[in-house]
């Protein structure tokens, strides 16, 4: 007997496949007839929602979008076509190439900014359109909803950031999406100009360290050439035509300075008998250098000292021509710094501007309607199977005494207590 109690037992604890069809096939009408108007509902509420005003539940929505590129800066070969071999040597003096591969992201973080959110909500009055005048913070409500409606996407490959705008309105879409690209374009460009200005002070500054550190070295090489009887025609030319224009320069000045000064002052002046002493001793030195440098030692070098002054010499060579390579790339990228900035031009570039859509973004009521009729079907399913496991728990008497003890803890399932106790009784 306890053989076949215990087989039993595993039979009822066993559900197999005819079971759950038997459960369909006896509740079929329930699920048919749940599926049947859930369909009819969901696909009324979605034609009304298509026919219906714009403020209806899931009203066609917008996106109106545009392109917009970040060039590599023209300059931006320029440290390599200098350095060559000597590319390294530029990094550690601190004038290595910027990556270019941030910049949509800095983009994306301007357009983002308060500051850009709030002009373009009060430029279109964005708190009553979105209906925000009763919020305790209205402007943060309506910074919240312009955000959500924003979206960015940035295919990384080709640097090309797609802005899209969504709205049920297309041309309220568009035009503010046409607003966040002017000001997204506007604020980065003087970002751009803030960045090019700031570089421009720190090329400056290390242009004239970068100009000291040259100078001093074509010094050390003269000065070490003078001393060994090493001539450099080249370097020696280099150095001389440089200080001749310095004088030039200085005398050009002192000559100006006399004439102002004649101008309120007589020439017995004491201040321009200074001033054409000056002028003199510049002339004089002038004269002086045109004359060529002051004549070197013939000495020979001895022949035990020949390798170190010559490997001395080729240091001192090789400094000269890395502090050459540092000054003039400085040069040059100063240069093109400035006419970057004067010129206006800008790496953000519109390829395609925003316009008017046609078709909308969404939503999709076809997948609506079909997912929620899915979702009815599992439902309507589920709800016959918890129909029969509960006619099948009020038959069996313990269960029943357990289900009742159960329905006296909650006042509103009485009626359930009520129709469990009649049938037990039955």
């Amino acid at each position: 007997m306890e053989k076949i109690e215990n087989s039993n037992a595993k039979e009822r604890s066993t559900i197999s496949f005819l079971d759950i069809l038997l459960v369909i096939a006896k509740r079929w009408k329930m699920i048919f007839f749940i599926t049947f108007f859930s369909a009819i509902f969901i696909a009324g509420l979605m034609l009304a929602s298509k026919l219906g005003s714009p403020n209806f539940i899931l009203p066609d929505v917008y996106s109106p979008d545009v392109k917009v590129m970040f060039r590599e800066n023209s300059g931006a070969g320029g440290l390599s076509s200098l350095a060559g071999e000597n590319a390294a040597l530029l990094s550690l003096a601190g004038l290595g190439e910027g990556s270019t591969s941030k910049k949509s992201d800095k983009a994306e973080v301007i357009l983002y900014t308060r500051e850009c959110l709030d002009i373009i909500i009060e430029k279109h009055n964005l708190i009553e359109y979105f209906e925000l005048q009763e919020s305790p913070a209205p402007k943060s409500a309506a910074r919240a909803l312009l955000k959500e409606n924003i979206n960015v996407d940035t295919d990384v490959k080709s640097s090309v950031m797609t802005i899209k705008y969504s709205d049920t309105n297309r041309e309220f879409a568009t035009m503010i999406l046409q607003s966040l690209l002017n000001e997204l374009e506007r604020r980065y460009k003087m970002f751009e100009d803030e960045v090019i200005t700031e570089t421009i002070a720190d090329l400056v500054q290390n242009l004239e360290n970068a100009e000291r550190d040259f100078k001093e070295a074509q010094d050390q090489i003269i000065v070490f050439s003078q001393r060994h009887g090493i001539i450099d025609l080249e370097m020696q030319a280099e150095y001389q035509v440089r200080e001749m224009a310095a004088l030039k320069n200085q005398i050009l000045s002192l000559e100006i300075e006399i004439d102002k000064i004649l101008e309120y002052k007589s020439s017995s002046d004491p201040e321009v008998l200074q001033k054409r002493k000056e002028l003199k001793q510049t002339k004089d030195l002038l004269s002086q250098r045109k004359t060529g440098f002051k004549e070197y030692s013939i000495d020979d070098i001895p022949m035990q000292k020949l390798p170190e002054v010559a490997a001395e010499f080729k240091n001192l060579k090789a400094e000269v021509e890395a502090k050459s390579l540092v000054y003039y790339t400085l040069k040059s990228q100063l240069a093109t710094s400035r006419i970057k900035l004067y010129s206006g031009s800008s790496s953000f570039q519109i390829i395609d501007n925003a316009e008017i859509p046609e078709i909308k973004s969404g939503p999709s009521r076809a997948k609506i309607c079909i997912l929620f009729v899915f979702a009815m079907i599992f439902l309507s399913i589920f709800l016959a199977f918890f129909l029969e496991y509960y006619e099948n728990l009020k038959k069996d008497p313990e269960e029943a005494d357990k289900l009742n003890e159960i329905f006296s803890y909650f006042k509103f399932l009485r009626f359930f207590k009520r129709s469990g106790r009649r049938k037990k009784i039955e």
